[in-house]
């Protein structure tokens, strides 16, 4: 008979968020003006640090930049979806969306 334990450690995900600034929000005027959108990721003691960020600035599956904080300029007017994915130490993810007017 052979027999084997092991233990398993479930993490807590890290929770997504961000913010953004712009001095021209909602306004037409924002096409091709840079829009800086910062972290505001968090993760309890338990879930470990973050230490991966990807940023999908469209909405088309995408993934634009890599790195904790962005800028980005929008080149046409409407409505985007800016999708944040952060991932801990542990590879668990979360990722938030928020829809920007442009």
């Amino acid at each position: 008979e052979f027999s084997y334990t092991d233990t398993v450690t479930n993490y807590p995900n890290p929770r997504a968020d961000f913010g953004f600034t712009t001095s021209c929000f909602g306004d037409s005027a924002c096409v091709n003006q840079m829009i800086s959108f910062y972290d505001s990721a968090s993760a309890s003691a338990t879930a470990g640090q973050i230490v991966q960020w990807a940023w999908d600035v469209d909405g088309d599956g995408t993934l634009d930049y890599t790195t904790r904080n962005i800028n980005h300029a929008f080149n046409a007017p409407g409505t985007y979806q800016v999708i944040q994915i952060v991932t801990s130490q542990y590879g668990c993810v979360d990722s938030m969306i928020r829809n920007i007017h442009i």
